[in-house]
C-alpha cells in the first residue's frame, strides 16, 4: 500500500493547486448525478410513462445537449469557465427539482432539456480551464485526476441513488438538485482563482504547439467517440429494465454495478495513466473501445449472474483506459486558437448517442426484442476495430509516448 501512495505521490507531483481543486470538483459534479443511472426505471415504474415515450423524452434531452455541446464553446469564449458553470448548476437545479414534483411527459420533457443544456457546460469548461493551468506534458497526469474524481464520485452516486431510490423514488432528484447549487457556490467561489501555467515550463508549451495531428484524426476520434457512448447509451437504456423485469433483482444491484464501475476507474486510474505514457495511444484506444463495446454485448445477452459479472468486468476495465487516452490524444490534435470549440464538438457526439441511444433502446423494449441492443453493441465494436485500424494509419504520433 505504501508502495503504491508513494508511485502516486510521484505521479501527480508538481501539478499545482488549481489541478487538485478540479479534480475535487469533478468528484462533486459527479455525485450531482446520482439519479441518471435510474432515470428510465424511476419514468417508467414510478411516473408510469411507457417505455417508448420515455425513450422519447430521454432523445428529447440528447437532442438538447446537441444543441447546448455546440453553443457552450462559444459561452465559454464570452463568460470564462467559472461564470458558465455556476449558471449551468443553477439551471440543473431547477430542473431536477421539476423532475422530483412533476409525472406528466411534456413537463418531464422540459427539465430534461434544461437539464441536459447545463449538464452540456461541465467538460468543455473543465478541460478548457485545465489546458489554461497546465503544460501540455502533464496534461496527461492531470485529465486522470479527473477521471479519478470524477468516478469515485460516480461510484458513491450510484450507490446513494440506489439506495435513495429504493425508499423514497423521487428524493434522488432533490438530493442532485441541492448538490447542483454547492456545485455553482464552489464553482463562484474556489474556481475564481487562475493558477497560470509555472514559468520554466512556457518554452517546453510553445514547443510542443508545433506538434498537431490531422483533422482526420480528430475526426476519427470523435467517431471513436461515438460509437463507444451509443453503445453505453443504449445499454444504459435497457439493462435496468432487463435486470429488474426480466431477471427480477433488485434496483440496488444496478446501483451497485454503476458503482463497481466507479471503483474500478477510480482505482486503477494510476495505472491507465501510466500505461498510456510508455505505449502507443492509439493502441490503447482501439482495443478498450472494442472491448467496452463486446462487454456491453455480452452483459446484455446474460441470462445468468455471472455472464452479466463477466461482461460487466471487460466493459468497467477497459472504460479505465479509454477515456483518459482519448482525451490525451484529442488534445495533442488542437490549437489554443479553437480549443473551447474542438473540445465541445467533440463532446456534442456523446450528445447525438445521447439522443440516438435511448430511441433504439426504447424501440427494442417495446417490440420484445431487447436481443438488438447487444447486436448493436456487437456490431459496434466491429466499427471500432475499423476506425482504430484508421488510427493507427495516421502519421501523427502522440508525443507522451516513452521510446
Amino acid at each position: 500500500m505504501q508502495s503504491i501512495l508513494r508511485r502516486g505521490s510521484a505521479l501527480y507531483a508538481g501539478l499545482g493547486p488549481g489541478v487538485f481543486t478540479l479534480a475535487g470538483f469533478a468528484l462533486l459534479n459527479a455525485l450531482s448525478m446520482s439519479s441518471n443511472s435510474f432515470l428510465s426505471l424511476y419514468l417508467t415504474a414510478h411516473r408510469h410513462i411507457e417505455a417508448s415515450v420515455v425513450g422519447q423524452l430521454i432523445s428529447l434531452r440528447g437532442l438538447a445537449a446537441i444543441v447546448g455541446a455546440y453553443i457552450i464553446g462559444y459561452v465559454i469564449d464570452y463568460g470564462g469557465p467559472r461564470k458558465t458553470l455556476a449558471a449551468a448548476y443553477v439551471l440543473c437545479a431547477a430542473g431536477y427539482l421539476t423532475l422530483a414534483t412533476s409525472g406528466t411527459a411534456a413537463v418531464v420533457g422540459g427539465a430534461l432539456v434544461a437539464v441536459a443544456l447545463a449538464r452540456t457546460a461541465f467538460r468543455p469548461a473543465y478541460n478548457v480551464h485545465l489546458s489554461s493551468i497546465t503544460a501540455e506534458s502533464d496534461r496527461g497526469r492531470a485529465y486522470s485526476l479527473f477521471v479519478m474524481g470524477l468516478n469515485g464520485g460516480s461510484a458513491l452516486a450510484s450507490s446513494i441513488g440506489g439506495m435513495i431510490m429504493s425508499i423514497v423514488p423521487a428524493a434522488v432528484f432533490m438530493w442532485d438538485a441541492a448538490l447542483c447549487l454547492v456545485a455553482a457556490s464552489v464553482a463562484v467561489v474556489l474556481l475564481r482563482s487562475q493558477y497560470p501555467v509555472p514559468e520554466q515550463k512556457q518554452a517546453q508549451v510553445l514547443e510542443e504547439k508545433s506538434q498537431r495531428g490531422t483533422r482526420n484524426e480528430f475526426l476519427i476520434l470523435c467517431a471513436l467517440y461515438f460509437f463507444i457512448e451509443i453503445s453505453e447509451s443504449l445499454s444504459f437504456f435497457a439493462l435496468p429494465i432487463r435486470i429488474v423485469n426480466e431477471l427480477g433483482y433488485s434496483p440496488n444491484i444496478w446501483g451497485y454495478m454503476m458503482a463497481a464501475l466507479g471503483i474500478s476507474v477510480f482505482s486503477l486510474s494510476l495505472l491507465a495513466s501510466n500505461y498510456a505514457k510508455r505505449h502507443d495511444q492509439r493502441w490503447v484506444i482501439m482495443i478498450s473501445c472494442i472491448a467496452m463495446c463486446l462487454g456491453l454485448a455480452v452483459a446484455g445477452l446474460a441470462s445468468s449472474s455471472a455472464l452479466l459479472a463477466l461482461g460487466w468486468l471487460a466493459f468497467c476495465i477497459a472504460q479505465v483506459f479509454v477515456y483518459p487516452a482519448l482525451m490525451q490524444r484529442l488534445l495533442s490534435t488542437i490549437g489554443d486558437n479553437n480549443k473551447a470549440r474542438s473540445i465541445s464538438f467533440y463532446y456534442s457526439w456523446s450528445s447525438v448517442a445521447a439522443t440516438v441511444g435511448p430511441l433504439l433502446a426504447g424501440w427494442a423494449i417495446s417490440d420484445q426484442s431487447a436481443v438488438r441492443v447487444p447486436v448493436f453493441c456487437a456490431l459496434a465494436a466491429g466499427v471500432c476495430g475499423i476506425l482504430g485500424a484508421l488510427l493507427l494509419s495516421s502519421k501523427h504520433r502522440s508525443e507522451s509516448v516513452v521510446t
